[in-house]
């Protein structure tokens, strides 16, 4: 399926989700272990159009992740999570991380990252802090410090995560572009 055109998955967003459940849920056993991903899964996602059936309907999207297809993306979520749970982390991740772009973004930033997710990018949402520290901005542009959780770390290659530029500062929300395999440092 051609994601650089306009998605009409309305309707076909339940079956889509049904065929990529039945083939995660064939393959979760030999995904549960410790260096498990469910990769092929997310292809699954890309191929039918999940991947960016969340995008707004006027931004070129199926407007899953409106509020008219809430009904439809809770199924969705649903029937994906039933297949595979790991598989249904990543993708609620990635409906998160679009959701929150389409009702922060600003525009010029919308359509880029709406191209990306077109594009087959897997979006995750990386904001939990452990208690007393928070990942800062630097003044080189570099993130510093760590985060408590950061799922699909590796295969997320567009990570949307919490940053602060001083302690006691109000918090940014950054998109960072992450190359595949690209790994979380999981020392202390």
């Amino acid at each position: 399926m051609d994601q650089r055109t306009p998605l009409d998955l309305a309707y076909d967003a339940i079956a889509a989700a049904r065929r990529v459940a039945v083939a995660a849920s064939a393959r979760a056993g030999e995904q549960d272990r410790d260096d498990g991903f469910p990769a092929e899964d997310v292809a699954d996602l890309a191929r039918l159009g999940l991947l960016a059936a969340l995008i707004p309907f006027d931004e070129g999207g199926a407007g899953l992740g409106e509020e008219p297809g809430a009904t439809k993306l809770a199924e969705v979520l649903r029937l994906v999570g039933y297949g595979s749970l790991a598989l249904g982390r990543i993708y609620e991740g990635h409906v998160n991380a679009l959701q929150l772009i389409a009702c922060y973004g600003m525009p010029a930033q919308r359509a880029r990252l709406f191209a990306e997710a077109r594009a087959g990018h897997l979006f995750g949402v990386w904001n939990t802090d452990p208690p007393g520290d928070c990942l800062k901005l630097g003044n080189d542009r570099r993130l510093h410090g760590v985060k408590t959780f950061a799922s699909g770390a590796g295969f997320v290659t567009r990570a949307l995560v919490t940053v602060k530029r001083e302690p006691g500062s109000s918090p940014l929300m950054l998109v960072v572009q992450l190359e595949p395999g690209c790994r979380a440092d999981l020392g202390g």
